[in-house]
């Protein structure tokens, strides 16, 4: 399998009037061209500034203080960090898009949807004028299921559904055929049903146009169905790794076990689901050691003293927990 993007030893802070912020401490991961790459984790775990670093869309007062990212475009390989914001405005947008996980406030209230999908087209060079580009816009809308795209373009934000809202922003992202797509929590705020279909609309265009998608998620439902491989996240760090299957089958960190069990099973009879001790820590001053010991049954003095490498236990599966 040929990587498309190599992730090492990332890490972002945010400098705040309460103190440093660590909201990712060294974390590191690979893509593979055609997959689909899920973060997982609780809210706070570092899964957005994780996916926004990649494209040094991390705003002040955050700092990328470290790390690499490798994007493989055509045999070239490409160090994001180290781009000028012309250079890495070329990329962002054409090579690697997001779809953001709030479309009410991605989305501007001032400009029409045509204009909003037609400036992506016109940013990128793909078109010669703005005029051009909302036709080109009917075009996209039309290809993510959006109904009555003639007259959707001259809509504004708030003449839509939240599904219709979330379509658009699936439709920017794909209008200059990325090569990577940035899915950061796709479907939340939407009730199931429009759920269903943006994941499947994602799934479509993944397929189409040949994408390989990072999905950034909290919903562990919607990493069986989406996933190749899952990257699961606590306090800004990476304590699992493994494909999809190993994931659910074998879990190994205590964190993922929880996880797991917190979600509801419709096969069996529970009268009551299992929960997660204590809360998320603060960044600001995270526990020393092991960032989960705090909440962990299993937890030893080791843990307590000893940041766990994340390791392999196996084939392809990386575990970061000293009792493993």
């Amino acid at each position: 399998m040929k990587k498309i993007l190599e992730v090492k030893n990332l890490t972002v802070h945010f400098y705040t009037y309460a103190g440093i912020v660590r909201a990712i401490e060294n974390v590191s991961f690979d893509i593979y061209e055609g997959e689909t790459f899920a973060l997982v984790g609780e809210t706070g775990c570092g899964k957005s500034v994780t996916a926004r670093a990649i494209t040094q869309l991390i705003e002040s007062p955050g700092r990328i203080v470290g790390g690499e990212i490798y994007y493989n475009r055509d045999g070239e390989r490409i160090d994001l960090l180290k781009l000028e914001e012309d250079e890495i405005r070329d990329i962002r947008g054409k090579d690697i898009a997001y779809i953001f996980q709030d479309p009410q406030s991605s989305l501007d209230p001032l400009y029409s949807i045509g204009l909003q999908v037609s400036e992506s087209f016109y940013v990128h060079g793909r078109v010669k004028s703005i005029k051009e580009g909302i036709r080109r816009a009917v075009d996209v809308l039309r290809t993510v299921l959006l109904p009555d795209p003639e007259k959707r373009v001259g809509n504004y934000p708030h003449e839509l559904s939240g599904g219709m809202k979330q379509r658009v922003t699936i439709g920017i992202g794909i209008s200059n055929d990325p090569k990577i797509l940035i899915a950061d929590e796709p479907t939340t705020a939407l009730d199931v049903t429009v759920q269903a279909q943006i994941l499947d609309l994602i799934k479509d265009m993944k397929n189409k146009f040949g994408s390989t998608v990072l999905l950034i998620t909290h919903d562990m439902g919607v990493v069986a169905g989406m996933a190749d491989r899952v990257a699961v996240m606590y306090a800004g760090k990476i304590v699992e790794m493994a494909d999809v299957f190993t994931i659910f089958k074998n879990p190994q960190h205590p964190y993922t076990q929880g996880l797991l069990k917190a979600v509801p099973n419709p096969l069996l009879k529970i009268d009551r689901l299992e929960t997660i001790p204590g809360t998320v820590p603060s960044l600001i001053d995270p526990p020393k050691g092991c960032r989960f010991h705090p909440r962990c049954l299993e937890a030893s003095e080791m843990c307590r003293s000893s940041v766990p490498e994340l390791k392999e236990v196996e084939n392809m599966h990386y575990v970061a927990c000293h009792n493993r």
